[in-house]
């Protein structure tokens, strides 16, 4: 017990102390699946860059002041008849990119168009 006291320690001097949170399964882990050395370090290691860049992405999105809970179903189409809903949804899908075609929107910039590209 004395050893994870002087561990939490230094991965708090380290500016680590969520590492502490997925160790001790990850130990087990380890133990369970016989990993090395190098891949229990390297899996304590993602796990700390997924968290940080999580960490970011929603700090980010909070600046950003954008409304995340729009999404393409929420849209209303009935706001801008010049929208043509079905076309909007299949490029949604990205079958254009499967099948390796270009995809060109032409028209006058206005904030209909903003809001179907956020």
């Amino acid at each position: 017990m004395d050893e994870m006291i002087l561990l939490k320690s230094k991965l708090n001097k380290l500016k680590l102390p969520k590492l502490l949170e997925t160790l001790q399964e990850r130990l087990k882990q380890a133990i369970k699946e016989k990993w090395s050395y190098s891949q229990f370090l390297d899996i304590l290691l993602t796990d700390e860059m997924d968290r940080r860049n999580q960490s970011q992405f929603a700090k980010k999105l909070v600046k950003s002041h954008l409304q995340v809970n729009k999404t393409l179903e929420t849209f209303d189409f009935s706001f801008n008849t010049k929208i043509y809903e079905p076309i909007l949804k299949e490029l949604a899908t990205c079958h254009f990119v499967e099948n390796k075609e270009c995809v060109l929107i032409i028209g006058p910039l206005t904030s209909t168009l903003f809001c179907v590209s956020i």
